[in-house]
């Protein structure tokens, strides 16, 4: 008779893929066979399942895993001192971070980006007051990710002391990289990033780039000006993704500190289909406003103006208040409203490499955007929104265990893009369908694998994780 039914599918694809990436052989080497492979446990939890740390010995006890992933060390006294040691043993991280590295093939091509975790721990030495990112009153931890443009996988990441982004945070971390084994890279950056003075910094310290340029810069606006005509040609089109594509390349000039500038190649894009679409939507934004305002009745503009704050959030701007008629109403700036979509579809994007094609330039920086998910997922679906801990190396070991469980996340995420997956479900999503894979142990000693569905079958072949034996 049936004695215990075990979960099979989740943690068996999560640690199928710690297996064949290097990650799991990397983390024991780093930390020992047993502290190693509790550690590894606790990530495999946190990827499938984003819930706090201290829940992990329940998750894993229901799971198949190797018996150190269920050992004394994942006891919840004993949990918090194992992640504790592991953030406080700086000669094992960095031992595994060069490990990693040169497993991951050392890439030139990184993606660079800030992002923040609030805590509740008032005493946290790391932790910092100032502007939070999530907009909460509590203070946070900085952290400067850097990832494989080409695979989006997390490399390595370091705390900040501050949120603003800067070139001297940008160069210490470039040399503590040069540390632990990559050379020649250049840094993808985020628009956000961008100031005068940063590129001209980076510049200086010779320091490769690719960076995103806001147009609410002067210089940028001329560019689009100068060049919409060009753009509008078919002539400047190349695929790009099954996406259609036009490229214009220009000169952008930054100021330098004895008045002769620097010249830097400018990639203007533009993008037909999604200028067209991004216009639609903003356009029956504003007309859906127009219709729900005619509903109403304002006595006065202030009136009107107050409605316009509530309802309108970004399209104030897009929305005029005109007396008619004895009383006040709300309509459209039909100039504003096309200053509004003269821009859209357009990016323009900086690089310190010379004759670099329109793709590579392209490909550079659109690669951001699965870092930014990762981002996403690092805080929000693998339980790191929140550090409760007061202690730095508990929260050393915690940011440690999120990084593992977020290369396991990129991995799977990258898997099932390749297989046109992600058009249909979610990480999230596949893993809870694992789960429906089970065993069940018999009095007797035994243990049978229970049926697998062929749906299962179908998503674990493309992913390419093996079936459970």
């Amino acid at each position: 008779m049936p004695v215990g039914v075990a979960i099979v599918g989740d943690a068996h694809v999560l640690l199928s893929l710690a297996r064949e990436i290097g990650l799991a052989m990397l983390v024991e080497e780093a930390f020992g066979a047993e502290g190693g492979q509790a550690l590894l446990g606790v990530a495999l939890h946190q990827a499938a399942e984003g819930r706090a740390a201290y829940l992990a010995a329940d998750w894993l006890e229901e799971r198949e895993v190797p018996p150190a992933m269920r050992g004394d060390l994942l006891q919840t006294d004993r949990g918090y001192g194992l992640i504790a040691a592991a953030g406080a043993d700086t000669t094992a991280l960095e031992r595994f971070f060069r490990s990693w590295i040169e497993a991951s093939g050392r890439p030139e091509a990184l993606i660079y980006d800030i992002t923040s975790i609030s805590t509740y721990a008032r005493d946290l030495e790391m932790a910092e007051w100032g502007y939070n990112r999530d907009g909460e009153n509590l203070p946070q931890v900085n952290l400067a990710l850097v990832s494989d443009s080409r695979r989006g996988r997390p490399l390595w990441y370091r705390p900040l002391p501050g949120s603003v982004p800067d070139v001297s945070t940008l160069k210490l971390t470039g040399e503590m990289l040069n540390d632990l084994g990559l050379e020649n890279f250049s840094f993808s950056l985020d628009r956000g990033f961008y100031s005068q003075a940063n590129v001209r910094g980076m510049l200086q310290e010779g320091i490769g780039f690719t960076i995103g340029v806001p147009f609410s810069v002067a210089q940028a606006r001329a560019l689009v000006r100068r060049h919409r005509a060009t753009l509008g040609s078919p002539k400047r089109s190349f695929p790009f993704h099954d996406h259609i594509m036009r490229h214009v390349r220009d000169i952008w000039r930054v100021k330098g500190d004895r008045g002769l500038p620097y010249e830097v190649d400018a990639h203007l894009f533009f993008e037909p289909a999604r200028q067209a679409d991004s216009a639609t939507r903003l356009e029956s934004a504003v007309f859906a406003l127009e219709a729900k305002a005619a509903a109403e009745t304002f006595l006065s503009r202030r009136e009107a103006w107050e409605w316009i704050k509530e309802n309108a959030g970004g399209l104030r701007t897009c929305l005029a208040v005109r007396p008619m008629d004895g009383r006040w109403t709300i309509q459209r700036k039909a100039r504003a409203v096309a200053m509004a979509t003269s821009r859209m579809g357009f990016t323009l994007v900086l690089t310190s490499r010379k004759n670099c094609n329109a793709e590579e330039v392209l490909s550079r920086y659109r690669d951001r955007d699965r870092v930014e998910k990762l981002i996403d997922a690092l805080k929000n679906e693998d339980g790191q929104h929140r550090l409760r801990t007061g202690s730095d190396q508990a929260a050393a070991g915690r940011l440690f265990v999120a990084f593992i469980a977020l290369a396991l996340h990129s991995e799977l995420e990258r898997r099932m893009h390749d297989a046109g997956l992600l058009r249909r479900m979610s990480v999230v999503q596949f893993l809870a369908q694992m789960r429906k894979i089970k065993s069940v142990n018999m009095a007797g000693g035994t243990r049978h694998l229970l049926e697998i569905s062929k749906r299962n079958r179908d998503l674990m072949a493309a992913v390419g994780v093996p079936l459970p034996e």
